[in-house]
């Protein structure tokens, strides 16, 4: 069956993994369990239920800059894992909006490669903006899953 990737569904799966975040932020802000809301998100947008992935975090760095696992991983998005002493929870963070910027994608066989900028801001007025690479698999419903994900700070 051909896949047809278009970058509508590239920036349509961004949007959603932005909006994942929000979520997290969220709960957090409203005492909820964000933990959870975390939780389903990696499982939700990241292939770690499959296996391993490959995330190099943005703010993540020296023996702890990589996240195979999706437990590496959690702790990189909600902190709280005492393997990973400097995550403070990314998004924990009092992110309020998000905006993508795709730059360009590629698609090969059954994984799609993209590119982009992303904007968060926060309840505070201020923003940052992260370099993205998202490597995706089309899962057999046509969704886009993360494989392998790659954040730096925009300079």
């Amino acid at each position: 069956m051909p896949i047809n990737i278009t970058l509508d569904t590239v920036i349509d799966t961004q949007k959603a993994w932005i909006e994942g975040l929000l979520a997290i932020s969220r709960a957090h802000a409203s005492g909820e369990d964000a933990r959870a809301v975390a939780e389903k998100i990696l499982s939700d947008y990241y292939d770690y239920d499959e296996g391993n992935i490959l995330f190099k975090p943005t703010l993540a760095s020296g023996a702890q800059t990589f996240r195979l696992t999706k437990a590496c991983a959690l702790s990189y998005f909600v902190g709280g894992n005492p393997d990973f002493p400097d995550d403070a929870g990314f998004a924990l963070k009092p992110f309020t909006a998000g905006t993508v910027e795709v730059a360009g994608f590629l698609v090969r066989g059954d994984v799609v490669i993209a590119q982009s900028k992303i904007g968060l801001e926060m309840a505070d007025g201020s923003s940052v903006e992260v370099d993205k690479t998202f490597t995706y698999r089309v899962k057999e419903n046509g969704q886009l899953v993360i494989i392998a994900h790659h954040s730096s700070i925009a300079l």
